[in-house]
């Protein structure tokens, strides 16, 4: 599953109806492929605008032939702990708390993972807060980023 060429053909139909495309995730599932398509908008995203999408994006896969033999498409919102990779996402998300996944283990802790709060993003390097301590990591080494909402009870 090619899921750059598939990115190319649904950011250009997703942003036309409004929509951005947050991430997109391929996978088997027993003989069938699944390809879980995450979107958002101003707003937020209702679950008739995953159905509406759902047969849009479909339509638009079956057209270009980028997934051969049957597959389950799974359209639906980021969700509050959303994965931030491109750099509107960072920007967007400053001053918010999020954890972090490195590809490997910072040389300044051995650490992987981290917990904090977003600074800056410049020139391809997130600067992050974290308990008071200063990180800045280019994008290439980072693994995975997401929101960590704290949820008042």
């Amino acid at each position: 599953m090619d899921l750059t060429a598939i990115e190319n053909v649904l950011e250009a139909l997703l942003q036309q109806e409004g929509f951005e495309l947050v991430d997109i995730r391929g996978g088997q599932g027993g003989r069938r492929q699944i390809l879980q398509i995450f979107v958002d908008k101003e707003g937020g995203v209702r679950l008739g605008d995953c159905e509406y999408l759902s047969h849009r994006v479909g339509a638009a896969l079956d057209a270009a032939e980028l997934l051969p033999g049957p597959y389950e498409l799974e359209v639906s919102s980021p969700g509050l702990n959303r994965i931030l990779k491109k750099e509107k996402d960072f920007l967007r998300y400053a001053g918010q708390r999020v954890k972090l996944h490195l590809k490997f283990k910072s040389p300044e802790n051995g650490q992987h993972n981290f917990r904090g709060v977003i600074e800056a993003f410049e020139n391809g390097v997130l600067r992050l807060n974290c308990a008071g301590e200063q990180y800045a990591w280019p994008l290439e080494q980072i693994k995975e980023v997401r929101l960590d909402p704290e949820i008042q009870v």
